[in-house]
């Protein structure tokens, strides 16, 4: 890939790596309210059975009113975080098909369907694949968050939704490793700036 182009993506990388950056910062954000709410529900029939001995029923009433007001709200906050995952993920959507038209709209078009390489540059072709699986990537993790969250929020057996918080937090589609390499296919230094150094 000529230089040009290289620094023509550049900018979808960095921009990609922020986009990133905020999707991990709102998943962390829902695990957390997440985690909340179902130690909410677990407590919640220790509650409901607590005997007479132990607290009177007003009480016990108030106290189990409570627990449904934060599981609603620790709830409320996943989905907005979510929501949050959701908007990250559209954005990298946009920074996707962004490089795709960029590389469809080169006139002559390019040689080898822009799967030519410079050097150790990486390709055209690598670079807009790259930004399409970060995308995809995050899209297939939202489709989980989105329905493990809908699932805590009917379930009330307590095994379930411990197991419905380890596939939350567990992002079984954004390996690190994975991530870290595409992000680095182009490299963040100017390439102009690295051969008049």
């Amino acid at each position: 890939m000529s230089h040009a182009f290289l620094n023509a993506y550049r900018a979808s990388y960095a921009r990609a790596r922020g986009i990133c950056d905020d999707y991990a910062s709102a998943h962390a954000s829902a695990a957390t309210s997440l985690a909340t709410a179902v130690n909410a529900l677990e407590r919640l029939p220790a509650l409901e059975r607590a005997s007479e001995d132990v607290m009177s029923s007003e009480l016990r009433q108030r106290a189990v009113e409570s627990q449904y007001v934060a599981i609603d709200d620790a709830l409320v906050r996943c989905r907005e975080a979510c929501e949050r995952c959701e908007a990250a993920t559209r954005a990298l959507e946009s920074v996707a098909k962004d490089a795709w038209r960029r590389a469809h709209a080169v006139d002559p078009p390019l040689r080898r369907a822009g799967g030519e390489r410079l050097g150790p540059h990486p390709s055209v072709a690598e670079c807009v694949c790259g930004l399409e699986d970060l995308w995809r990537m995050h899209r297939d993790e939202c489709a989980v968050k989105a329905e493990t969250s809908r699932r805590v929020a009917t379930t009330r057996d307590a095994d379930d939704l411990n197991q419905l918080l380890r596939i939350f937090t567990a992002q079984g589609n954004l390996d690190p490793a994975v991530i870290k390499e595409i992000l680095d296919r182009v490299p963040v230094k100017s390439v102009e700036a690295a051969t008049v150094a």
